[in-house]
This record gives C-alpha cells, sequence and structure tokens, in this order.
C-alpha cells in the first residue's frame, strides 16, 4: 500500500479545503482510500470537539483528469471514537474498489463545519 499526506497535520479552519488531484501509478493498484486523524488519550488536540464535522469526499478519475466520477468519502464529529472491542480509532477510514489500469487519479475536498479542528489527511493506493 502506498500513502501520500495530502493534508498535514495542522489546525485548518471552518470551511472546503481542496485536495490536488494525486496520480495512482499505472497498474498499481485496485482500490483507494483515505485517513483522517482523530482524537486520542495520545493525541488529544485532534479533532477534539464533538461539535466539529470533518467530511471527506474524494472523486476517481480513470481517464486522465477527462471526467471524474465519485470516489467516496468518509464524515463524523470529533471525539474519542472507540471500536467494538473498546480500542481508541486514531483515524477515520474508508476503503473502495477502482479498476486496475492506466492514467487513473483521484482528488478530493475536506469540509470541515462547526468550528476550526487540527486533523490531516492522507490519501492510499493499493492491491487488494
Amino acid at each position: 500500500m502506498t500513502t501520500i499526506n495530502v493534508l498535514p497535520l495542522a489546525t485548518y479552519s471552518e470551511g472546503t479545503h481542496n485536495i490536488a488531484e494525486q496520480s495512482i501509478p499505472d497498474d498499481s493498484g485496485m482500490f483507494i482510500g483515505a485517513k483522517i486523524a482523530r482524537c486520542t488519550t495520545e493525541s488529544p488536540d485532534v479533532w477534539d470537539s464533538h461539535d466539529v464535522a470533518i467530511i471527506l469526499e474524494t472523486e476517481a478519475s480513470f481517464d486522465d483528469g477527462e471526467t471524474w466520477m465519485n470516489g467516496g468519502g468518509i464524515g463524523g464529529f470529533g471525539g474519542i471514537h472507540s471500536t467494538r472491542e473498546g480500542l481508541e480509532m486514531p483515524y477515520s477510514v474508508y476503503r473502495t474498489g477502482i479498476p486496475d489500469g492506466t492514467n487513473r487519479k483521484v482528488r478530493g475536498k475536506l469540509v470541515i463545519t462547526g468550528g476550526s479542528s487540527k486533523t490531516s489527511v492522507d490519501l492510499f493506493y493499493g492491491v487488494s
């Protein structure tokens, strides 16, 4: 799996933050995904407010950016979230399949409402 940090860990204002298009190397993977840094006991100042909602929306292109389609996304409210097993989740993560091939790209936007928030966003791709 290859990971690209597209928004470094920083405090982002309320509003829309565009994620520039990224090329996915030819024949390098059959899934794309993203992860958003979350609040944990070890990182209590990251996306810590339950009043702040963050939505990450991605788009994918399979023709070198000529056309774009919904690539999936994820969203939620801040604060510490845990798995069913009680483990803290340091990231909100989503992943979706894409066709293998050439001339593939991904781009997106991070939408923050309810105030500013410290977070980061990584895109990733690879073979299922």
